[in-house]
């Protein structure tokens, strides 16, 4: 996803089950401050463990749902 969309990583979270990233893409033109930071957008990915199944949750420039 960075390398498709040029960006570079900001933060991340991580536990158990989902990694979350916040980014900075050239390709969006709107940023947010998160802390001293600027993004623009986040993705999660959230692994299911009955069904060996991924889910990606993309936000421009926030994820605003539970994932």
């Amino acid at each position: 996803i960075l390398k498709f969309l040029h960006a570079s990583q900001v933060e991340e979270m991580a536990d158990k089950s989902v990694s979350s990233f916040s980014c900075k893409s050239p390709l969006f033109p709107y940023n947010i401050k998160t802390g001293d930071k600027e993004i623009n957008f986040q993705f999660a990915i959230k692994k299911y463990s009955e069904g060996d199944y991924f889910i990606v949750t993309f936000g421009i420039p926030l994820i605003t749902i539970e994932y």
